[in-house]
């Protein structure tokens, strides 16, 4: 599959006092790249998924941070989805410096489809 790139700033909101990267803050800009990921992948999802009631849920992450992000920071969000069960997507994901190239962050997320009572579903085609 193809591997999706998100840029993020690093602003003041994503740091601790000591002007590195807040451990939470990652979390944020990993689902910020899983959701470009899913509006390239599928354009018109945010319009016609409300609708339909097909969400997808996180099961599991796993995460290890390696280096630390800082203020003003350049970094990547790296997406790749890998195909899973029927109704579960899997990501990997990971951060990097945009200017070093150096890996901050890598992490991957089960995610479950699931419809408006929760109940899993089969994934839509154009997310496979």
């Amino acid at each position: 599959m193809i591997m999706h790139v998100y840029p993020v700033e690093v602003f003041a909101i994503d740091t601790d006092y000591g002007g590195i990267v807040h451990h939470a803050s990652y979390l944020r800009f990993f689902e910020q790249g899983r959701t470009q990921w899913l509006q390239q992948k599928d354009p018109d999802y945010t319009t016609k998924y409300p609708e339909n009631s097909v969400f997808l849920v996180v099961q599991k992450t796993t995460i290890s941070y390696s280096h630390p992000g800082r203020l003003h920071d350049q970094l990547e969000v790296l997406t790749q989805a890998e195909r899973g069960r029927p109704m579960i997507l899997a990501f990997v994901q990971k951060i990097r410096h945009k200017t070093t190239q150096k890996t901050l962050v890598e992490a991957t997320f089960d995610m479950v489809c699931v419809n408006k009572n929760m109940i899993p579903t089969r994934l839509p085609q154009q997310w496979r």
